[in-house]
Order: structure tokens, then C-alpha cells, then sequence
């Protein structure tokens, strides 16, 4: 991702929905992969985050 700092805007949206909830410290963009035996998921997986943003305390 170009600008890490857009997933803020993701940050702010979700927090003006969700007023009563946890407050958010980062936001992570996370790719899982998914371990198949045969076609399927044998319950093993890996993930791997693909971009972190911090966000500022509040």
C-alpha cells in the first residue's frame, strides 16, 4: 500500500459505527493462507500481515 495512513479513514469510519466498542490501536491489513489436504482445510493456516498502521492515542 502506498499511504499505510489511508487505513485511518478505515479506523474512523469503524469507530463512529461501532461507538461503544474497543478502542482501536492499529488497524492491520492480514493475509491468511490456508492449509488443504485433498481439497480441504486441515485447520493449519499462516498469516501474514501485509500492512500495519498505528494510530494515534486518543
Amino acid at each position: 500500500m502506498d499511504d499505510p495512513s489511508l487505513l485511518g479513514l478505515l479506523a474512523d469510519s469503524y469507530e463512529s459505527r461501532h461507538p461503544g466498542g474497543p478502542e482501536l490501536v492499529r488497524v492491520e491489513v492480514v493475509q491468511r493462507h490456508i492449509e488443504l489436504a485433498d481439497g480441504e482445510p486441515t485447520g493449519a493456516y499462516r498469516d501474514d500481515v501485509l500492512v500495519s498502521y498505528e494510530l494515534d492515542a486518543s
